[in-house]
């Protein structure tokens, strides 16, 4: 319950049960079938958590969904792991998101740029980022644009290739529309 409860904490505070399920395949990968999780051994592991008010489920259309039931429980699960460790399940898990949910990405992109930034995956986290801060400039969440165009710049103003690979130009002129919008 324990291994389970740090890679929900990766995942987020509030998280899919498939993306669980993948990610907790991706860790068993390889192992002898003794040490490996199946399916019901997750689910087991899941009713063991809910019964000691670590998580409950949040929902279960459009399809299963669980939240840890304090921010406090997620975040001392996530730092009982490593920061190794952390780096690498952050990546199977905006690998796990893109490849479960390629038709929904758009939706994800704020998810998937703190995943790959976390993944110290600096190309994919800004081109993520620039996503999140469109979509967010579209729907008129001024605010948060301009929180993931800062922070898209200040990554990108650390890559060693950054004017040819991002525009840091284009980036400054994104963030100086939601300026002058609001």
């Amino acid at each position: 319950p324990k291994r389970v409860l740090q890679l929900a904490a990766v995942i987020g505070r509030v998280f899919l049960y498939r993306v669980l399920v993948a990610i907790a395949a991706i860790q068993t990968e390889g192992r002898p079938a003794a040490v490996a999780w199946g399916e019901g051994e997750l689910d087991q592991y899941l009713l063991t958590l809910q019964r000691q008010e670590m998580i409950r489920e949040r929902a279960r259309v459009p399809e299963l969904e669980y939240i840890f039931k304090h921010h406090l429980t997620q975040e001392a699960a996530y730092n009982g792991l490593l920061k190794k460790d952390r780096r690498v399940f952050h990546r199977q898990v905006a690998e796990t998101l893109e490849r479960l949910y390629p038709d929904r990405l758009e939706e994800q992109v704020g998810m998937l740029a703190h995943h790959w930034e976390r993944a110290e995956e600096p190309e994919k986290a800004i081109h993520y980022l620039l996503r999140a801060a469109d979509r967010a400039h579209r729907l008129g969440a001024s605010l948060e644009a301009i929180a993931f165009y800062q922070l898209a710049l200040q990554k990108a103003m650390d890559l060693k290739t950054t004017a040819d690979v991002f525009g840091l130009h284009r980036i400054h002129e994104r963030l100086g529309d939601v300026y002058l919008e609001i």
